[in-house]
């Protein structure tokens, strides 16, 4: 920066600060509700500090509106629940809903093995958190989870949630209330409304769809190319493998030679069966194939 030529001595000065905009201001109940306002604002939006008595602190807020009318029902409405709050002996400065989900995710991502489970609750906590805004958890009644219920499914790309889904949404809110329980942000956790959830059911794949796949699968192998043959032959055997042996899709994509195992028979004139050990979403499990011919799909693979 220049020096200034009729002081070359003095040092150079930064630029000051204009002075702020005048507040524009207005006092309720002896004081305990106060509404304020930047003048210079463009938008000059009404923001209130509420003095509860009894309660250290104060308990600001913005009020969202440029009209006073609004402005001082807002700030009146909010005075009134803090005080009963203060009454019920409550914390009027409790933790936000949204900061704690914050806090929650956070903690659970932490963790070096992190259950798909717990990932899919992060994003569902993740994506409701618009919803509760300047919401305390304390403040969370059964009203609230009926209308975030609501809120989902009007977000939703269907604006419908089917019952399994409102289910699980539930169930992670409950995890979520139950670790905050834990950290001494709530006293309680609000009472869920009864769910209404339907019997939605897949259709059961009874003898005559198995009847009918079989059947297809045998003209399905039929081609001119003898490469298609053999991957159809091997789509075959894996579709009788899965239907017999009752192993997800999951469970046979890790499946090894090692994890099969011969179940010698029991009685005289039976076949010896095969018991697969798979892994997948339910964690390891044992299976005994229904029929010995998984034995023949099996070596149909080789």
């Amino acid at each position: 920066m220049a020096q200034d030529n009729e002081n070359p001595g003095k040092k150079p000065t930064t630029m000051e600060r204009e002075p702020k905009g005048t507040l524009d201001s207005r006092t309720f109940r002896d004081g305990q509700i106060y509404l304020f306002r930047r003048q210079d604002y463009v938008k000059p939006i009404w923001f209130c500090r509420i003095k509860v008595p009894s309660i250290s602190g104060y308990v600001s807020r913005s009020t969202r509106t440029t009209n006073e009318h609004e402005a001082f029902r807002f700030a009146e409405d909010l005075y009134n629940r803090m005080l009963v709050k203060s009454i019920q002996g409550h914390d009027i400065n409790g933790k936000r809903v949204s900061a704690a989900i914050t806090e929650y995710v956070e903690a659970q991502t932490a963790t070096a093995s992190q259950k798909l489970s717990t990932k899919l609750r992060c994003q569902y906590l993740e994506r409701i958190k618009p919803f509760f805004g300047t919401l305390q958890l304390n403040e969370m009644t059964t009203a609230t989870v009926v209308d975030l219920l609501a809120w989902m499914e009007k977000h939703s790309r269907t604006n419908e949630l089917s019952p399994n889904t409102i289910k699980r949404y539930a169930t992670d809110l409950k995890q979520f209330l139950n670790w905050a329980l834990e950290k001494d942000y709530i006293a309680k956790i609000p009472s869920f409304p009864k769910l209404r959830i339907g019997h939605n059911r897949r259709p059961h794949f009874d003898q005559r769809d198995y009847a009918k796949l079989t059947r297809y699968l045998r003209e399905f192998v039929k081609h001119e190319n003898s490469k298609t043959v053999r991957d159809r032959t091997m789509l075959a055997n894996y579709v009788l493998i899965l239907a017999n042996t009752g192993i997800r899709v999951g469970e046979a994509r890790t499946l090894k030679w090692r994890d099969i195992r011969d179940i010698p028979a029991s009685k005289a004139g039976e076949s010896a069966n095969i018991a697969l050990y798979v892994t997948g979403k339910t964690g390891p499990r044992e299976v005994v194939a229904r029929t010995p011919d998984v034995k023949t799909y099996l070596k149909r693979l080789l």
